[in-house]
């Protein structure tokens, strides 16, 4: 069983706020552009909140600090069962070194924590 979430980790949480807000906004507007462009619009479950915030709040993405990202993800894990969890680091309009510092602060300080409960499972 598997999901996906938009996953932006930083040093602190208002920066991985502010990344993920500008990265949400435009991804979104992106996703959408052709169902608007022809009027139309894609099954009511494929539709992502206009926020990040909002998002968040459905648990459909997450932006933090490794310990509040870890804490969220071990969570989605535990109550769904899931086995395969696909991480957006890339969306939107953030930069290359943005997404990859994401990543390393994910491999370094996030993974260890679902691995552990990997174990335990």
């Amino acid at each position: 069983m598997g999901t996906s979430r938009h996953v932006v980790v930083a040093e602190t949480e208002r920066e991985a706020l502010e990344i993920a807000r500008r990265g949400y906004d435009k991804w979104r507007s992106s996703f959408l552009k052709l169902w608007k462009q022809h009027n139309m619009m894609p099954s009511a479950h494929a539709i992502f909140p206009e926020r990040f915030e909002d998002a968040e709040r459905e648990g459909r993405a997450v932006a933090g600090t490794a310990d509040k990202v870890a804490g969220f993800l071990l969570g989605e894990v535990k109550a769904g069962g899931l086995n395969y969890l696909l991480c957006r680091f890339a969306f939107g309009d953030i930069t290359g070194a943005e997404s990859l510092h994401s990543l390393d602060l994910f491999t370094r300080h996030v993974m260890p924590h679902l691995a552990a409960y990997e174990g335990n499972a």
